[in-house]
């Protein structure tokens, strides 16, 4: 087993949050890719090094969450000594310990136990995980009271940020007087870092065809005369209301909920519309006119996310590329900081990669003259676009093992640093949980 000294930690926080190397051999154009097997398609982005790597890295992991206890609820039960972990740009995986003589050491027995720990890079942090979620979760409470004691428009996001062992405050007007005043006003603590954020704004995809437009009545509406077909998860999806395209979005993950069969979408798509978000018997189409099937139930605050019953004569699987590789399977462990992400989208199409930043951000986002506010969801920095919202976020670990990451809730401009879109996505344990939802 490895151990890092301080100096090598900080070499590794910097360049562990910079994307994968990418593989200099590579005379497949983008298009040709596409039509690779999901392994092979990787290799070819970013070499074997890296794949098999990685690969191993999300495979020991999980089988260091499998040894964290739980309550009866679930919930995890993280060791006292245990600061977080993630897969640095080389594709390892590593390891953050408190090293406290008050502290037992209990994460470095668990390691011990793993096949592959020899793999494994241990680093030394100050602060436990179990500390900053607590942070973390104070700081929500205080960022969604509206009787807080200071301005908290000003905050426009909160994050863990597990790599630098801190929980991240953002700003939008970022000065010393500032951050003395929310230490005085909230909490002073040594684990919070402030840094500058712009308000993460969301962009609807109002830009179709209204000639698609259905001319029905709400009460009476009848789909197209067509016979049965297929949808699958990252299609273009209309929301009609009347007989007006509202907005578009994309198809999510097959599930059942209280014995109906559907898919998960953003509920978002209804923001082109005065209502604000989907609404239950909202009609969803296709780009052929097609009745896909009608909004059951959706949730805008903190999770933006929605239930949509397949129409009769719709059907519908969860595979993510070929259908002779395998279908998605449901990832109820804690995503990975630093492990690739992978979406498909209606409007970027099918493979766009990206790493996960964080699996805890909260926030308000906005969307023109509306705002809503977002929980405990995840942070990727995937190439999307409007109308990617509500398409499906996964990753790789072998042929016939997809894990499912979440729904791909929103598109959000200007938070990031370097000016890209990055995604925001709703935890599939989450969604199954809140909707009461079975993966199919």
């Amino acid at each position: 087993m490895k151990r890092l000294s301080a100096l090598l930690l900080v070499a590794i926080l910097v360049f562990s949050t910079t994307f994968p190397y990418m593989a200099q051999e590579n005379t497949i154009n983008h298009e040709e890719q596409l039509y690779l097997p999901l392994h092979d398609y990787l290799v070819a982005r970013f070499g074997e090094d890296f794949v098999e790597n990685h690969n191993r890295s999300m495979e020991i992991a999980m089988n260091l969450y499998d040894l964290f206890p739980t309550t009866r609820t679930g919930e995890v039960m993280y060791p006292n000594d245990f600061a977080g972990l993630f897969i640095d740009c080389n594709g390892n995986l590593v390891v953050l310990v408190v090293e406290d003589k008050d502290t037992p050491v209990a994460i470095n027995s668990l390691v011990g136990n793993i096949r592959g720990n020899s793999d494994i890079l241990m680093m030394s942090a100050s602060f436990s995980y179990n500390e900053l979620m607590a942070l973390l979760n104070y700081l929500g409470d205080s960022l969604f009271d509206e009787n807080s004691v200071y301005d908290m428009s000003n905050v426009t996001a909160m994050e863990l940020d597990v790599i630098n062992n801190t929980v991240v405050v953002y700003l939008l007007y970022y000065s010393y007087d500032e951050i003395v005043n929310f230490q005085n006003a909230i909490i002073n603590s040594p684990m919070i870092t402030f840094r500058q954020g712009d308000v993460a704004e969301m962009d609807i995809c109002l830009d179709f065809d209204n000639s698609l437009s259905l001319n029905y009545e709400a009460a009476n509406f009848e789909p197209l005369n067509v016979s049965s077909f297929s949808i699958h998860p990252g299609q273009r999806i209309y929301l009609m209301r009347g007989s007006v395209l509202v907005s578009s979005g994309s198809v999510g993950f097959r599930a059942t909920r209280a014995g109906r069969v559907g898919f998960t979408t953003a509920a978002h798509l209804g923001l082109g519309d005065v209502a604000g978000t989907l609404r239950t018997g909202d009609i969803i189409v296709d780009s052929l006119r097609r009745h896909v099937g009608t909004v059951d139930t959706a949730q805008l605050n903190r999770y933006d996310t929605a239930f949509v019953s397949l129409a009769p004569n719709v059907f519908m699987t969860n595979s993510v590329y070929t259908a002779t590789e395998g279908a998605v399977l449901p990832q109820t462990r804690p995503n990975i900081i630093g492990s690739l992400v992978i979406m498909d989208g209606s409007t970027s199409g099918r493979r766009n990669i990206g790493i996960i930043l964080t699996t805890t951000w909260l926030g308000n986002i906005g969307s023109g003259g509306v705002s809503f506010p977002v929980n405990n969801i995840a942070r990727a920095s995937v190439p999307a676009q409007p109308g990617d919202s509500g398409g499906i976020v996964y990753s790789y670990l072998q042929a016939n093992h997809i894990p499912l990451f979440g729904v791909n809730g929103m598109v959000i401009s200007k938070f990031a640093s370097d000016g890209s879109n990055d995604v925001l996505f709703t935890r599939v344990e989450n969604v199954l949980f809140i909707f009461g939802m079975t993966l199919q």
